[in-house]
């Protein structure tokens, strides 16, 4: 230790003696090399904030050094404690690295950010859904819990020098630390600073019920502390005899704790039986029930006080045996008796004492994140372990994602959410008259999908109105279930005539483009209980029903087929076409029509060549002598069976440099193989036309390609032919 504060003179200042009294405090705790490893932390922030004072005119350092302290009590690592020490320093992240590691580096990266966030919408409402989303974003902004835990302890510095502040300062800070801050240490379960972040927002937000609980209470903390001591201990002695394994937990409870029973049941101060309280944890429910005439047999209990929740549990499932004895100088003291397995469901299962303390409601995924959190903070020592930071990283993966308006609201969204989500969040109107969006100031696409911590502005127009792409599962506008039913609700309600024409073009356009035979719409009708084909294309107009829908529903039934009978005999398509009922002769799909599922289509008995499957609308079928067709032959696709199908298509373009390389990357990323490709470009008119013959799944997987291919800037059109 000498080495690491040799050098700090006789007479130093404030600073350096800060510096040098944290040191070495940590001598019997720390060894040499983390100690080192700390002082350089101190020696560059004492070089970076060198003059700058808080806002209650403390020194920077000694505030930040304040804040180490308090991680240091709970047993954090060097790397967080760094980080609290260096979070204000104005460094750039390779200096950081280079010095304290990637960790640290990013540790106050993510300090910085969250909390900039947290200041911007900590203030923007009082309401309890905004609060509670504000609580849920701070534990779900960064995949490191130990940010929350420095900003914990960043809070309660500044609660225990709020004194220096004005009353109105004072009442603000107590009220943001009562609604945001003491709940996260709460569902953390990092009970040393929970009770002292709600002690000192009830000292300063309502000093006179402070004054007066803390009058009642007579004695000091640290005497109540010594009272719970020495009443464990002789608990301890009258159990030792029964050979029981009892692990024995004690607390005096603190004031904003017994203001809130006080408040919550009506009582007198007097009638607080549980200001100081006693848990004893055993292994099986008969030791429970022993504890308990133990302490009967030796202290005066109160009756009235008695509860039986082993018996009788909770609506929660909550177990436990509650008792409130006479101790030492007549104090009341509770006891609570429960097994482990019952302690731990008290604590992380249903029964979780912030659950119903806060009344927040369920929700799995704040419950899953705070689980891992509290199993980390648990087992720190042991985090280190591959397999713990394996388990812990897979499932601290957060499946909500949270972002604010400009005037600092914060809301959640499921992950993958995207700005025109956000927007139908903010107001259905806000949703209809969207034309696009800035995150962090900066435009960005509707589609795009947002990330944790983000300031969206929506921009409206006045004349704006929903596009029909954005009901388009391919393109990715809208990606919750509200704005997808508000944009379908919008279309729904526009005149009948008008859905009918877009329908018509919709349909028309989707027709064309996939190459599909003319279908009969009143068939199709009937399917989805419509009454005329007038109202099919209409429901196509609002959204409520897909081009390719009807594309894919458009086939006849097949009940009248018979079972496929099976062959010994195997081909190059068995499975895949049902020929005559059977699902195995030798077949082969034409060259000239390339259907694909659901194409209707039909066979042909070649000479010498087995079945060849045309399109029933394949020209060469249409164009066949009398006697020739009597080789046609029935035939189906086999639903049952997956194959790759031969599709061509054409595309028409504005020809530039680079086109035919976006259209292959487009193929590449949507896993589509190509089998030929010829392009064709007009030197006069700038026209580019590019051929491909692609293989495909289904109709499905073209309908999909067609949209993001009618996507590109420079496609004019794109269409599947023969």
């Amino acid at each position: 230790m000498v080495s690491v504060v040799q050098n700090i003179p006789q007479q130093a200042p404030s600073e350096d003696q800060a510096i040098y009294s944290w040191l070495t405090s940590l001598q019997n705790i720390r060894d040499k090399t983390e100690i080192e490893y700390l002082k350089s932390a101190c020696d560059l922030a004492k070089t970076k904030y060198a003059g700058l004072v808080t806002d209650e005119k403390q020194s920077l350092l000694v505030s930040a050094l304040s804040v180490a302290d308090i991680l240091q009590l709970l047993k954090m690592d060097k790397e967080t404690l760094a980080s609290a020490i260096l979070q204000y320093a104005p460094l750039a992240p390779t200096d950081l690295i280079n010095q304290f590691g990637q960790s640290v580096s990013q540790l106050v990266k993510e300090l910085q950010i969250t909390k900039k966030l947290a200041a911007s919408s900590i203030n923007a409402e009082t309401k309890k859904e905004h609060l509670e989303n504000l609580r849920r974003m701070l534990l779900s902004i960064s995949e490191d819990v130990r940010i929350v835990l420095v900003l914990l302890a960043e809070r309660l510095q500044l609660m225990r020098r709020l004194k220096h502040l004005n009353n109105q300062q004072q009442r603000q800070i107590a009220r943001e630390t009562h609604d945001v801050y003491a709940p996260l240490a709460n569902r953390l379960g990092v009970w040393r600073l929970k009770w002292e972040l709600e002690d000192l927002s009830l000292r300063y937000s309502n000093p006179s019920i402070y004054k007066t609980i803390a009058k009642a209470l007579q004695s000091k903390r640290n005497e109540r502390k010594t009272f719970i001591t020495d009443f464990i201990e002789q608990l301890q002695n009258y159990l030792n005899p029964l050979n029981i394994k009892a692990e024995l937990k004690g607390r005096p409870k603190h004031i904003y704790s017994i203001w809130k029973k006080m408040q919550a049941k009506n009582l007198d101060f007097k009638e607080v039986y549980d200001v100081f309280a006693v848990r004893v944890m055993v292994d099986s429910i008969k030791q429970c029930y022993e504890v308990l005439g133990t302490i009967h047999s030796h202290w005066r209990h109160i009756p009235d006080e008695f509860d039986d929740y082993i018996a009788t549990p909770k609506g929660n499932n909550y177990q436990s045996l509650h008792t409130v004895v006479i101790g030492i100088n007549e104090q009341p003291v509770e006891i609570q008796i429960r097994t482990l397995d019952m302690h731990d469901h008290a604590e992380r299962g249903v029964a979780a004492h912030w659950r119903y303390k806060e009344n927040s409601g369920q929700n799995p995924e704040l419950e899953r994140r705070i689980e891992w959190m509290r199993n980390w903070l648990e087992l720190k020592e042991s985090a280190q372990d591959e397999y713990f930071v394996e388990e812990f990283s897979n499932n601290f993966q957060a499946s909500k994602i949270y972002v604010l308006t400009p005037k600092g609201k914060v809301i959640e969204l499921n992950k993958g959410a995207t700005a025109l989500d956000f927007a139908y969040t903010i107001h259905t109107s806000v949703g209809h008259r969207c034309q696009g969006a800035k995150v962090d100031g900066c435009i960005i696409r509707l589609n795009e999908p947002l990330k944790n911590g983000q300031m969206i502005e929506i921009l409206t127009a006045p004349n704006e109105q929903p596009k029909r792409d954005w009901l388009s599962p391919h393109l990715g506008y809208a990606k919750t279930n509200r704005a997808r039913s508000a944009i379908r609700s919008w279309f729904k309600k526009q005149d009948y005539e008008f859905h009918l024409n877009e329908g018509k073009s919709a349909l028309d356009r989707e027709i064309k483009r996939l190459g599909v035979e003319k279908i009969s719409l009143k068939m199709v009708a009937s399917q989805y209980k419509l009454k005329t084909s007038d109202d099919l294309l209409a429901a196509i107009g609002r959204g409520e029903i897909s081009p390719i829908q009807i594309a894919k529903n458009s086939l006849p039934l097949q009940k009248h087929l018979p079972t496929p009978k099976k062959s010994a005999s195997r081909n190059n398509n068995q499975g895949e076409i049902i020929v005559a009922g059977i699902d195995d002769i030798f077949s082969q799909v034409a060259g000239c029509c390339h259907p694909i599922p659901p194409d209707k289509i039909i066979g042909y008995i070649t000479k010498g060549r087995g079945i060849s499957i045309h399109r029933q609308s394949c020209v060469n079928i249409r164009h066949l002598l009398t006697e020739e067709k009597e080789r046609l032959i029935e035939a189906t696709w086999n639903e049952l069976h997956e194959a790759q199908y031969q599709v061509n298509i054409q595309i028409y373009a504005s020809d530039r440099r680079g086109l035919l390389q976006d259209i292959s990357s487009l193929f590449f990323s949507e896993k589509i193989n190509v089998l030929a490709t010829k392009t064709n470009t007009n030197k006069k008119t700038t026209r580019a036309s590019l051929f491909f013959s692609i293989e495909l799944n289904n109709l499905e997987q073209l309908s999909s390609l067609m949209d993001k291919l009618q996507q590109h800037p420079d496609i004019i059109e794109a269409k599947r032919v023969n």
